[in-house]
């Protein structure tokens, strides 16, 4: 969609992109979409990057990246005005090796954060206890990261933490004798591979509430 496109958009507050094969690159033109709350990029194998002007984007609350073969993020500043940020899910990008530095200017106000099937990321940042409103931490299919990084044990709002099908942080995490237990110990309910080896009751019934 061209930028001339997107400027009457203004009000807009939703917008998915999916199974758009052959987009190889997004308007710069977003950067008008000042009211846009949610947004989601879906099966867009060929897209490379997002557009610079997402960091006009400080009234979105939640992003979804799903399927995008060729993105990287490796540009952090596409992510650094998203200040409003609370709930974002990234999932099948072969190309990620680290989470976007951007992300950090979303640390007041970031609570759920999903990483699946992103083969090629290794490490976790240890920026990442700079996410003092994080409250639900997924790492699903991400067989290559190695551990935890360290100062995870600050983020003192976090009460759920789910890891599966990553071996390398499964066993460090295990119950009492895995290198980053300590870490992860003071989370109230966590999810490990095959089941819950923790569970608060209280924050259960909170979740089934919510649904």
């Amino acid at each position: 969609m061209p930028d001339k496109g997107l400027q009457g958009l203004t009000s807009l507050r939703s917008l998915v992109l999916s199974r758009c094969n052959r987009l190889t690159s997004l308007s710069e033109g977003i950067r008008h979409l000042t009211s846009l709350r949610s947004l989601n990029i879906e099966y867009c194998p060929s897209l490379p990057s997002l557009p610079s002007g997402m960091k006009h984007l400080t009234a979105l609350e939640k992003l979804v990246i799903w399927d995008c073969e060729e993105l990287s993020l490796i540009e952090g500043e596409d992510m650094q005005g998203l200040s409003s940020l609370r709930s974002l899910t990234i999932v099948g990008l072969p190309k990620l090796v680290a989470l976007p530095l951007g992300l950090q200017h979303s640390a007041t106000t970031l609570q759920y954060l999903c990483i699946r099937n992103c083969g090629g990321l290794t490490t976790l940042p240890d920026w990442l206890q700079a996410l003092k409103s994080l409250q639900r931490l997924y790492i699903i299919e991400c067989p290559n990261i190695l551990s935890l990084p360290e100062g995870i044990e600050c983020l003192t709002t976090l009460r759920e933490l789910v890891i599966e099908k990553c071996p390398h942080l499964s066993r460090r995490c295990k119950t009492e004798t895995g290198e980053d237990w300590a870490k992860i110990s003071h989370i109230p309910d966590i999810y490990i591979e095959s089941g819950w080896i923790k569970v608060n009751e209280s924050n259960l019934h909170q979740s089934n509430s919510e649904v």
